[in-house]
């Protein structure tokens, strides 16, 4: 017998036989646990998969909310203080996760930020922007003078204008409520007695200057 026999059982194996068939159960062994090893690889990309597909539905539905509880914030009036703090709190966990008093704070400014109001409700922000620009240039236009007499309610358009009215024309004695610029004749009723005078304007003759 040879150093390369071995006796196994009562039968003489060569020691190469034997070596090559641990060799091959090894191999076997290590073929399995790449199985398993690729399984398990496979099952946890699987479960990130999901999971990833998850968060980005919640992150879908928290952005439909956020947008839906910031027009509902501003289309609610501030009469109803109690409405908007429910939909400050719904924006805020819609936004953040929670609804604590320092994601209430910054939930708020969200809400009342221009570049929040120009990305969640859009059509808002430019009636908004359209009456800034038109109050921006109305503030920019001359201004138009204009005034009324008090008594005929006439209006003027020229400072110029009411001084002449005022210098030809002269108020009721008794109601002082019309002017002789109202009209041919005022019927006055005051104190229990009643007038009917002559309303017509008085017209002062001045001199004018010959150049």
């Amino acid at each position: 017998m040879s150093n390369a026999d071995v006796i196994l059982g009562g039968q003489f194996i060569r020691t190469r036989d034997l070596a090559h068939g641990y060799s091959a159960e090894f191999k076997q062994q290590q073929e399995r646990q790449q199985r398993l090893d690729a399984d398990r690889l496979a099952e946890n990309v699987r479960r990130e998969q999901q999971r990833e597909i998850e968060r980005q539905a919640k992150a879908k539905k928290d952005e439909a909310d956020a947008i839906k509880a910031f027009r509902e914030f501003h289309d609610t009036p501030f009469s109803g203080k109690y409405s908007r703090s429910l939909i400050i709190c719904r924006y805020a966990e819609a936004r953040m996760g929670y609804a604590g008093t320092a994601e209430v704070k910054k939930a708020i400014a969200e809400l009342n930020d221009p570049e929040f109001m120009k990305a969640f409700y859009p059509e808002k922000y430019a009636v908004i922007e359209k009456r800034a620009a038109m109050k921006a240039e109305a503030a920019n236009l001359t201004p138009v003078y204009k005034s009324c007499c008090k008594f005929c309610k006439i209006v003027f358009f020229t400072h110029e204008e009411l001084m002449d009215h005022q210098r030809d024309t002269r108020p009721c004695p008794k109601c002082r409520a019309v002017c002789s610029a109202g009209g041919e004749f005022h019927s006055c009723v005051v104190y229990g007695g009643s007038i009917l005078e002559d309303r017509l304007p008085v017209v002062e003759e001045r001199e004018e200057g010959i150049l």
